[in-house]
């Protein structure tokens, strides 16, 4: 793989030697070496774990979209369409110089149409560029800051560069930067239908920022050979830019699609000093670091294994769509039969629904009908009871009164008739005893004109008594009389004849 620019010469061996003579002894002396970023720094395998324990994770670093982070490396899209996926720090840097070496593998199994590619920021909003748009590779064109863009697709409507710088301090578009972006040439897409692919391939970015110059280097191939790119001697960025800087990557894809996979990140916050830890073979920068024939496996079984694992999420995808687009196809192709008998259907349904209205209606007549005959009926009935009962209560009241009236005429009459017997008795007692004391006077009158005899003294006193029997009997008489007047009105009474 080789640049399109013309290539810088690589050191010879005698001033590797130097280097690396050069940075033993800074170590030894304990001053200029590189500082680097730990918490924006990261690289495999990724052995951390969110709370679930179930996804891994990077931490100081979110990811969004589709990205999946494996233990070795950190897959942005899938080998598919229409995929976005990113990742952004929580953190920032806050120097004047900083110097960041990305490595990433971008490779798929289409061998002439693949697609779109991928972003490393550098911007003051950080998270917030992923939230605000997606039409550079997942991100926002809206931004303070710079961008490393790898795109894979040549598009022949403007200008294409593989690899290019993107600067925006806020205010400008998506096609004023472009128009303005420097960058170059260069091989970094891989071929996986290629017999010689291996998951150690990948490609390096170094990006060099100090007081607001930039460098951006390529190791295409990751063997330790940097091209020059492009240089910018000073960025249109607002004076303050560098006291607030996160990272992020983002991918996407569209009808075309790649692999867009992280290996790792190192961000140090001086520059040169690089250089030095990477000639003397210094592992986390190392371009190839050297892996057991098992960590090797390892890295293509899992590799292996997230494409399998992908083909048969992809595939279920697609029986699921083929199902449903099955089952449109018999929906459209029965839907005129099904219409039809939807139509006949409908129509028996409301034939039988009318016969059932009609007989309904019918049935429901014929009960309200006997209903109201059976209520007029007792209507009749209560009125009839109603009127009788309330003229035998005018009878009665009627009849009572009128007994009441010849009750009270028949007693005033008994009592007349009482009083009138009682004075009459009071009248013949009186003639009696007037008679009867004339006589007795008389007789009284001749005894004492002469002697009698002991038989007719005692004939004389029983005539001077004999009346009392007569009379006593007539007084029993009128007594018995008056008391059955008094039943007789008695029992009227209860019988509510009165």
């Amino acid at each position: 793989r080789e640049f399109r620019n013309s290539p810088t010469p690589r050191a010879p061996a005698m001033t590797k030697l130097a280097v690396a003579i050069c940075l033993a002894l800074s170590l030894l002396s304990g001053n200029g070496h590189a500082k680097k970023h730990e918490v924006l720094s990261f690289h495999g395998p990724f052995d951390d774990y969110d709370r679930t324990g179930l996804k891994r994770v990077i931490p100081k670093y979110k990811t969004f979209g589709d990205t999946v982070i494996n233990e070795n490396f950190i897959r942005l899209t899938p080998d598919r369409q229409s995929k976005r996926g990113g990742l952004f720090s929580d953190l920032y840097t806050n120097t004047p110089e900083f110097e960041a070496v990305f490595k990433f593998r971008i490779a798929g199994q289409g061998r002439k149409l693949y697609g779109d590619g991928m972003a490393l920021w550098f911007t003051k909003e950080g998270v917030k560029q992923w939230h605000k748009g997606t039409e550079l590779h997942g991100a926002s064109s809206t931004f303070t800051g710079f961008g490393v863009i790898f795109d894979t697709f040549k598009n022949s409507e403007r200008p294409h560069k593989d690899v290019s710088i993107l600067v925006n301090d806020g205010t400008r578009s998506a096609e004023e930067m472009m128009s303005t972006a420097v960058g170059c040439d260069a091989s970094v897409r891989y071929h996986e239908g290629r017999a010689d692919f291996s998951v150690m391939h990948a490609s390096r970015a170094k990006v060099t920022y100090k007081e607001g110059s930039l460098t951006l280097s390529l190791d295409a191939e990751s063997n330790g050979e940097w091209e020059t790119c492009a240089t910018i001697d000073r960025l249109d960025l607002p004076a303050d830019f560098d006291s607030k800087v996160y990272t992020g990557m983002s991918a996407s894809t569209g009808a075309l699609a790649d692999n867009h996979d992280v290996l790792s990140l190192q961000v140090y916050s001086e520059v040169n000093e690089l250089a030095l830890l990477e000639e003397s073979g210094h592992a986390a920068v190392a371009a190839r670091p050297e892996l057991s024939e098992i960590d090797e496996l390892k890295h293509h079984v899992e590799h292996q294994f997230v494409a399998v694992y992908d083909h048969v999420k992809v595939t279920s995808e697609k029986l699921e769509n083929s199902e449903k687009a099955d089952l449109k196809s018999l929906q459209d192709a029965f839907a005129p039969r099904i219409e039809e008998l939807e139509q006949v259907t409908v129509a028996k349904l409301e034939a039988k629904l009318a016969k059932m209205e009609a007989e309904i209606a019918n049935a429901a007549n014929t009960l309200l009908e006997e209903r109201i005959s059976e209520l007029e009926r007792t209507l009749k009935s209560t009125l009839k009871r109603d009127v009788a009962m309330d003229v035998t209560k005018d009878v009665t009241r009627s009849t009572k009164a009128a007994t009441d009236k010849s009750l009270n005429e028949m007693v005033a009459k008994l009592q007349k008739q009482e009083m009138q017997s009682q004075s009459r008795i009071q009248q013949l007692e009186t003639l009696l005893e007037s008679r009867f004391n004339a006589h007795l006077d008389r007789r009284l009158a001749d005894l004492d004109g002469g002697n009698f005899t002991d038989e007719q003294l005692e004939h004389l006193t029983r005539a001077q008594t004999a009346w009392r029997t007569p009379f006593a009997i007539l007084v029993i008489a009128m007594a018995a009389g008056c008391v059955g007047l008094n039943k007789f009105y008695s029992h009227l009474r209860k019988t509510h004849m009165l």
